[in-house]
């Protein structure tokens, strides 16, 4: 039983929607927002000056939590 042109249509329409789809959560995926704050080298650097500037006040306790990540 041989398919009619409608049905070949159809099933090519299909086809159609089907890679549309596809491409649409293929684009969501990859663009995807990233969690967290935007980390700059000019924010990381102020961090670190910060750390440095805390540190040479800091007591021995201090200076103990820092290095824990504290």
């Amino acid at each position: 039983m041989a398919m009619s042109a409608e049905h070949k249509e159809a099933l090519a329409e299909g086809r159609r929607a089907s890679s549309a789809v596809k491409a649409y959560l293929i684009a969501l995926e990859e663009n995807a927002p990233k969690r967290g704050r935007k980390r700059t080298p000019e924010s990381i650097r102020e961090r670190l000056d910060k750390i440095e500037a805390d540190l040479a006040d800091a007591s021995t306790l201090q200076r103990c939590n820092y290095s824990a990540g504290g």
